[in-house]
């Protein structure tokens, strides 16, 4: 069967972790429905990437207040444009739907998780 036939998964779409998997045609509904968001902007080619999603998982599961949601870049340029995203991965913290803080690059679980408590203070 060719690739150009198979059927393209509906988003939202829940991983066995708890992140969410969002596209282009979720992304804004969902960041405005949702007060505490972290978005990572990945590439599954990007060893960085890689590294970063235990990490991400784990921190899904023990912050429950905050929702966390994957992006694929490759897939989704137009958010990449929007956000103005220029590595991955990319950490994006939103409140209330704005983008209050970005951090890029493989960064350990306790900063990442110091930079998620902060914003979510506000």
């Amino acid at each position: 069967m060719s690739l150009f036939w198979k059927k393209k998964p509906s988003y939202p779409q829940l991983d066995e972790d708890g992140t969410v998997n969002l596209d282009e045609r979720t992304f804004d509904e969902f960041v405005t429905k949702n007060p505490k968001v972290v978005v990572m902007f990945h590439r599954t080619t990007c060893g960085h990437s890689v590294n970063m999603y235990p990490i991400f998982s784990e921190l899904c599961g023990e912050m429950t207040e905050v929702k966390f949601i994957k992006v694929s870049t490759p897939t989704n340029m137009s958010l990449v444009h929007k956000y103005d995203v220029k590595g991955t991965p990319t950490f994006m913290m939103m409140v209330n739907g704005k983008n209050v803080k970005s951090l890029t690059g493989e960064i350990s679980k306790e900063i990442l998780r110091a930079e998620i408590e902060l914003v979510s203070s506000i």
